[in-house]
């Protein structure tokens, strides 16, 4: 068994962040993905924390979190059309179904028939 690698760990990590991440938020940490977990709280070093799970599953993901593409098949690429923070600072992500040149967020679990529907997102990365 590795006694240098740690399966438990790097699910979650408070990380450095904007201060308008909120709870819930899909975000962009570097290129690592993930979803909020806590708002962007400021901590004594005069920068903004936040809680950050790099696993598990987005739910209820729909035009109130920004992606506005019709219907989706389960199954789909969801990407972010997000620039990384100067110095890899955690930021809020845009989420799109265009691929492009934009970075892969995770894969969607159900189907979507319209744009009002909500989606389930695998974050991956």
């Amino acid at each position: 068994m590795a006694l240098n690698f740690d399966i438990s760990r790097g699910v979650t990590k408070s990380v450095n962040m904007t201060s308008t991440v909120v709870a819930g938020d899909p975000v962009l940490v570097g290129l690592l993905v993930g979803v909020a977990l806590t708002n962007a709280a400021l901590a004594d070093d005069g920068l903004y924390y936040s809680t950050v799970a790099f696993e598990g599953v987005l739910s209820n993901v729909g035009v109130a979190n920004g992606l506005v593409s019709g219907a989706v098949n389960q199954g789909a690429g969801i990407y972010t059309t997000t620039a990384a923070g100067a110095a890899n600072i955690g930021v809020k992500a845009a989420l799109t179904t265009t691929v492009g040149t934009n970075k892969l967020f995770g894969y969607t679990q159900n189907t979507r028939a319209s744009v009002t529907g909500n989606l389930e997102i695998k974050v991956v990365n």
